[in-house]
């Protein structure tokens, strides 16, 4: 009997592994995880930490080696079911720019109301790199934002950066405030007889609308759209003073001035936005920011701005010009694990914020607007 019951036993032991057996040859596919599921380092690690260098599409199981706890192993393996972009796209959703999130779009995607803010702004790009056509049209010089970045800091961008890709150009920013004068950061223009070594002559720079919404070569604007600057209608470089009042060439045709706001504003926790061309990209608008610090001719305010933003105006929430940005902190730091650049980021907490110039210092040169120039030639 007892024999019996051990065959009896045997048989369904045996009969249960076989079944187990075939079950495990089939290819069953498991659910996926949700990728938000995952901590930020487990997707940077998956990609093989430098996402600059490419995988394998269809990736080993990660082995347990060194550093790796037998979790990180779960975890990694997990993300074999997805595919590198789908990994990629859930970064670039929690990468933060300079202030909380990344509040930078295209002019393109944004509201009528700040599309028209938008068409006041000016990109100031080397007379070198733009190229006039026989059709009426200019091709602007380009190169992807990644690569400049890499000749700048030896690292190209990591692959969660925005706009990475995107075609840049500017150098500068600035905002049309009368029918043919700009105002941009004095650091980024002199006059021709200037000495300061970093900001450009201002013939070799040409102010140019509608340098927005493109996302890769050709850059393409009609010539009507590039202007000339002749000279300065007031200029301050010198300590807190940052600002340049650029008389054109020609009337601007097509692009209204932007509003000023009464020579009192901004006020502390103010909501102000910021338009111009971060790291010389086409045209972004950044919402979200806020006032943090008022002094007597400049402020301290959230907002998100790069290198090509200096000269970008600031916008109060009734649409009217309230400042200028002109100085921030580093843009970028280095990912050493990954050998690659990404944009550093603060707490929106209110203890921090970039340098704006208040219109108080240039404000009397502009209402009323002077009807000839008071300084021509390029002399300062």
């Amino acid at each position: 009997m007892r024999i019996m019951s051990a065959v009896l036993v045997g048989s369904a032991w045996l009969a249960t592994m076989s079944t187990c057996s075939e079950l495990s040859s089939q290819s069953v596919t498991p659910p996926r995880p949700k990728l938000s599921s995952f901590s930020t380092t487990e997707l940077i690690a998956y990609l093989g930490g430098d996402m600059e260098k490419s995988r394998p599409k269809k990736p080993q199981p990660v082995a347990l080696v060194d550093n790796k706890s037998n979790a990180d192993v779960v975890a990694l393996n997990k993300l074999r079911l997805f595919r590198d972009q789908e990994i990629i796209d859930e970064l670039q959703s929690r990468t933060k720019s300079i202030f909380g999130d990344d509040d930078r779009k295209e002019v393109g995607n944004s509201i009528e109301t700040l599309r028209s803010l938008a068409n006041s702004v000016t990109a100031f790009i080397e007379a070198d790199k733009i190229v006039p056509q026989d059709d009426g049209w200019s091709t602007i010089e380009t190169e992807p934002l990644t690569d400049w970045v890499k000749r700048q800091k030896s690292y190209p961008l990591c692959m969660e950066e925005r706009f990475r890709t995107q075609p840049r150009a500017a150098f500068c920013s600035g905002v049309l405030l009368g029918t043919k004068l700009v105002l941009t950061a004095a650091h980024c223009v002199q006059p021709d007889n200037g000495g300061e070594n970093n900001a450009i002559r201002i013939s070799d720079a040409r102010i140019v609308f509608n340098f927005k919404d493109f996302q890769k070569p050709p850059v393409r604007v009609p010539s009507s759209d590039v202007y000339r600057g002749v000279g300065f209608i007031g200029r301050r470089h010198e300590g807190i003073f940052d600002w340049a009042l650029i008389l054109l060439d020609r009337d601007v045709v097509g692009h209204s001035p932007a509003p000023l706001a009464p020579v009192t504003g901004p006020k502390e926790s103010d909501p102000v936005l910021v338009i111009g061309h971060p790291l010389g990209l086409p045209e972004k608008v950044a919402g979200g920011g806020r006032v943090v610090r008022v002094g007597a001719n400049s402020f301290l305010a959230t907002v998100d701005t790069f290198m090509g933003n200096s000269g970008s105006p600031i916008y109060s929430d009734e649409g009217k010009v309230v400042g200028m940005f002109i100085s921030g902190d580093q843009d970028f730091v280095q990912d050493r694990q990954r050998n690659c650049m990404r944009s550093r980021r603060w707490n929106d907490d209110g203890l921090k914020g970039e340098v704006c110039m208040r219109t108080t210092p240039f404000y009397d040169e502009l209402v009323p607007l002077p009807p000839t120039p008071a300084i021509v030639g390029g002399q300062p």
